[in-house]
């Protein structure tokens, strides 16, 4: 195995994309984009629709070429007691 994703918090019609990953001496060779898109397809075929929330560009160009949108921007925020 080369290249690993899945997903979480699957719920009704709603699953997560995570865990998507790649050694670094196996990067750019489309395994990635493999597994990611036969993923996002047996999940849609589940009837899920997929989200995913990403912080590196690179990963992001792989996305948008198997076929995610930008939908808008998040951030990450605590709460101090």
């Amino acid at each position: 195995m080369v290249s690993t994703a899945s997903t979480q918090a699957e719920k009704n019609n709603i699953a997560i994309l995570v865990g998507v990953a790649t050694p670094p001496q196996y990067r750019g060779k489309g395994f990635a984009t493999r597994v990611v898109a036969k993923l996002c397809n047996d999940v849609i075929n589940d009837g899920k629709v997929i989200y995913l929330f990403y912080n590196n560009p690179t990963a992001g160009s792989i996305y948008k070429k198997i076929g995610f949108q930008e939908v808008g921007e998040w951030m990450v925020m605590g709460f101090k007691v």
